[in-house]
């Protein structure tokens, strides 16, 4: 996990930054994106990226309709082997999920959708104690960052958080994890 996030950040920061090429002006912006995307593509093939739906769709593929994009869904299968952390991460993905679909202008659904990504973040800090390798905050940053993956589900997840804003929620107590 420690590996993808240095890698995103790393190709983030040459493609940003420029890189060794930065001195030389010649790319035009269009050959910089391609090689941007071309790059991108090489690590998906080496794994070094999860393989992820880029389509302007929110919802994305989700063919078995548990609110959880099937690429995520793949994603969570191969780095989640122990089945308790696996359900805490599923969780909090179909919670995600939900909130990128919900009406933004419906503020009690966006509260349920709220309370409920609450819980999960509960139940994932309860599946991934502290002395685990893998973080329970790194685990919701990652999956956030992973389901938020385009402008549009950006946005959306955006809009959320607005539509949100100066509202009150309790903290979720007790047993967190659906399963």
């Amino acid at each position: 996990m420690k590996k993808i996030i240095i890698s995103i950040t790393t190709t983030l920061c040459l493609l940003g930054c420029g890189g060794e090429d930065s001195q030389n002006n010649s790319n035009t912006p269009n050959q910089q994106e391609k090689t941007s995307s071309e790059i991108i593509q090489q690590m998906e093939r080496n794994g070094e990226l999860p393989v992820l739906d880029r389509s302007t769709s929110i919802e994305g593929i989700d063919l078995n309709n548990n609110h959880i994009r099937d690429d995520i869904e793949e994603y969570i299968a191969k780095e989640y082997t122990e089945i308790h952390k696996r359900k805490a991460v599923e969780q909090l993905a179909s919670t995600i999920q939900l909130g990128l679909n919900a009406d933004k202008t419906d503020i009690e659904a966006l509260k349920q959708v709220s309370n409920n990504q609450s819980r999960a973040i509960g139940c994932i800090y309860q599946q991934f104690p502290m002395e685990d390798t893998v973080e329970a905050k790194n685990v919701v940053k990652d999956l956030i960052s992973l389901t938020t993956n385009t402008k549009e589900r950006l946005v959306a997840h955006l809009e959320m958080s607005k539509a949100l804003d100066g509202t009150v929620l309790s903290l979720p107590k007790g047993d967190l994890c659906d399963d």
